[in-house]
């Protein structure tokens, strides 16, 4: 079956590289009237003689305007582009968070400098519950909806003093994490608390009539270096924490083992 995201993503490649040929074509054009001049002067140096001034005025005028059309065209689609390319490598698609190669990569500089500065930090591994219901309810265009929407909630719930620390990102289908510099186990319960309460109070108009206000969120966290000191390990204990929630009835926020207890249920 074709990936939607992938699809769109080529889709958007596909558009940028049309912009470049169509800049290069451009150029080409430049060039060829360029060589044409020269050679024209090469073979007869009185060519030029030939022409009235109003001809000679309007060719040199001509050229003038495609040359500067030219630079300006490729300014402006290489900047573009350029910030087309990088949120294609950085931002999920669907919800414009950070993707999951990007979170491996925030991960990786997080632990050496949590290395070097003798600092812990958190991850918060989360799965919607009951998201499922929502695509067989309502299909898969209310399900991107309600995801887009549980992102912002996300995002909002994340903000703070220390927000630009935080890394928010889509690992994909209905799962997230969030990484939190400088945080310790406790002190991601906080937040991971804050979190499952408003996916409780979370509700979404995706059809006339039709509200989506039953899910739920179970958060799984692991804590660096207790847990382990490389990003797969810390990734996978906190997966295995985020799936103790789940099996404990959803709504729920479970620790990786050397964190602390091992469950912790938000009432």
């Amino acid at each position: 079956m074709d990936d939607p995201v992938l699809n769109s993503d080529q889709v958007n490649l596909d558009h940028i590289t049309r912009r470049f040929r169509r800049v290069f074509r451009l150029m080409n054009a430049l060039i060829v009237l360029l060589a044409l001049w020269l050679i024209g002067r090469a073979i007869k140096p009185t060519l030029l003689d030939e022409f009235d001034k109003v001809g000679l005025w309007f060719m040199t005028g001509a050229l003038i305007i495609l040359a500067g059309i030219h630079s300006y065209y490729l300014r402006k689609t290489g900047a573009e582009d350029i910030s087309q390319i990088r949120r294609l490598v950085i931002y999920d698609n669907l919800t414009s968070l950070y993707n999951s190669q990007y979170l491996k990569l925030r991960i990786e500089e997080e632990i050496k400098r949590s290395e070097r500065y003798k600092h812990a930090f958190s991850l918060l591994y989360m799965d919607l519950d009951r998201f499922k219901r929502v695509n067989d309810e309502f299909g898969h265009k209310a399900g991107d909806e309600v995801l887009v929407a549980v992102a912002e909630t996300l995002r909002r719930t994340c903000r703070g003093p220390d927000m630009l620390s935080r890394v928010l990102g889509r690992l994909g289908g209905d799962e997230f994490l969030i990484m939190l510099p400088e945080t310790d186990a406790p002190g991601a319960h906080v937040l991971a608390g804050r979190i499952v309460q408003r996916i409780r109070e979370f509700r979404l108009e995706v059809k006339p009539g039709r509200i989506v206000d039953f899910l739920g969120i179970s958060i799984g966290i692991s804590c660096y270096p207790k847990d382990g000191q490389s990003r797969d390990v810390l990734v996978e204990e906190a997966d295995q924490a985020m799936y103790k929630a789940k099996k404990a009835g959803g709504c729920a926020i479970a620790l990786a083992p050397n964190s602390g207890a091992a469950s912790l249920n938000v009432t």
